[in-house]
C-alpha cells in the first residue's frame, strides 16, 4: 500500500513540474515576443529547403521580401506588398494562438486529473483512519 502511495505521489509530483514549466514557457514567450515585435528588421518565417539553403521571409520596416540565402550567397526572390505581409504575420500569430490554447487545454486537464487524484487519496486515507 506505501508503495502505490509513493507512485502516486511521484506522478502528482511530475505532473505539477510539467505544469509549472508550460506557465513558464507561457509567460517567457509574451516576454520574448514583446521585445521581438519592437526590431527594424524582422524574420517572419525561414523554412530550410536544403541542408545549408534556406528560404526567408523578411520583413524591414514597412516593406516585405522573401529571400532565399545559401552558405555565401543571399537573393532577394520576390518583394511583398503590405497586404500579404499582413496577411502572413496575422497567420503566424493566429498558429501561435492555437498552439497557446492546446497547452492551456493540456494544462487544465493535468489540473482536473491531479485534483481528482487527490481527492481519492484523502478519501482512501480518512476510510483507513
Amino acid at each position: 500500500m506505501d508503495f502505490t502511495l509513493m507512485i502516486f505521489k511521484l506522478i502528482v509530483s511530475m505532473i505539477v513540474i510539467f505544469a509549472l514549466m508550460i506557465i513558464l514557457f507561457k509567460y517567457a514567450n509574451k516576454g520574448i515576443n514583446g521585445s521581438l515585435n519592437k526590431k527594424y528588421v524582422k524574420v517572419i518565417e525561414r523554412v530550410q529547403i536544403s541542408k545549408d539553403g534556406y528560404i526567408i521571409v523578411v520583413k524591414v520596416g514597412n516593406k516585405g521580401m522573401v529571400l532565399s540565402t545559401s552558405t555565401g550567397h543571399t537573393e532577394k526572390l520576390q518583394e511583398l506588398s503590405e497586404e500579404e505581409l499582413a496577411e502572413i504575420e496575422e497567420v503566424k500569430q493566429q498558429a501561435l494562438k492555437d498552439m497557446n490554447n492546446k497547452y492551456e487545454g493540456i494544462l487544465n486537464n493535468f489540473k482536473s486529473l491531479s485534483i481528482e487524484a487527490w481527492g481519492k487519496i484523502k478519501s482512501k486515507e480518512d476510510k483507513h483512519e
